[in-house]
């Protein structure tokens, strides 16, 4: 029996400020730089959620393969703006519906991230905050038999594992 982590590390949470209203999953786009000189391409995301008097805000990271749409598939978006969550899932670089080429490096994935929640007006955070494979306050949730991808084989359990976290964290 092969026993899989949610060590968070395909998924993160992210908590920043709250601003405007937004009340369906919505897909939206953004033009991205990352380096002046470099030219912008176009990042898509979806957000979901109340960003004006929500709870903190979540960001939603997709593992390889995959994208923004793979969290609204599982459910995931839909159980964190219930539980009050403004929701943001970020297709990247190269993935979904996410121009410009894969960032294979952990560097420019952070200045990715810090400039996508600049363009989303999510930039109360730092480089750490956005990027890391250590948390803190993180939890450890065995999914016995579980697969590398336990969100998928599982979401109804793994969506309460993340709302579970994400409201005993406000």
């Amino acid at each position: 029996m092969a026993n899989s982590f949610v060590g968070l590390a395909s998924f993160a949470l992210l908590l920043v400020a709250s601003f405007s209203f937004v009340d369906a999953v919505k897909d939206k786009y953004v033009d991205i730089r990352l380096e002046v000189g470099k030219p912008y391409f176009t990042a898509h995301y979806k957000e979901a959620g109340a960003k004006k008097d929500a709870k903190p805000p979540v960001l939603v990271l997709h593992a390889g393969h995959y994208s923004s749409e793979k969290w609204q598939e599982t459910g995931t978006i839909d159980a964190l703006t219930q539980a009050g969550a403004y929701v943001v899932a970020v297709d990247l670089p190269s993935y979904g519906k996410t121009g410009g080429e894969k960032l294979f490096n952990a560097e420019d994935r952070v200045k990715f991230l810090q400039a996508f929640l600049a363009a989303v007006k999510l930039e109360k955070s730092t480089a750490a905050k956005i990027y890391s494979w250590v948390f803190p306050n993180s939890e450890l949730t065995i999914f016995e038999n579980g697969g590398i991808n336990c969100y998928l084989e599982e979401p109804e359990k793994f969506n309460d594992v993340v709302v579970n976290f994400y409201q005993s964290r406000l």
